[in-house]
């Protein structure tokens, strides 16, 4: 299966990390969803809860070759600005796919937001 879905309508910052960078930031914020989450109600709570700055966002596709998972969707660097603006804008043109989205981080991220392609929004924070 192949899926051709890509954030070309987000406005980025950076969009070109090497392969391993890629793989390793997106399953350090899937990790984190495997933890408790608080369901956020709206793209307005959401726009409240992403601080300004710089969010690494990624389209949650994962595929396996024996047990090992490879991250294989699309990934940029962008602001919560642009962001909101994004899923609003996928929302509204019934095209939202599964996302998470962290702030930028060194070790581990603060928090994750994983946006399911239903239009649900989750909140994983760091304990």
């Amino acid at each position: 299966m192949r899926d051709f879905y890509k954030l070309s309508k987000l406005t980025k910052y950076d969009d070109d990390f090497k392969i391993d960078q890629k793989d390793e930031i997106f399953f350090k914020m899937l990790d984190y969803t495997k933890k408790d989450f608080i369901i956020i109600d709206s793209i307005e709570e959401l726009s409240n809860i992403m601080d300004d700055g710089k969010y690494f966002i990624a389209h949650s596709i994962i595929i396996c070759k024996g047990k090992k998972r490879f991250f294989k969707g699309d990934s940029a660097i962008s602001s919560n600005k642009f962001i909101i603006e994004f899923i609003k804008k996928e929302i509204e043109d019934k095209d939202l796919r599964s996302l998470l989205i962290a702030p930028i981080f060194e070790v581990s991220p603060s928090y994750v937001i994983f946006i399911h392609e239903d239009g649900v929004f989750y909140l994983y924070k760091c304990e």
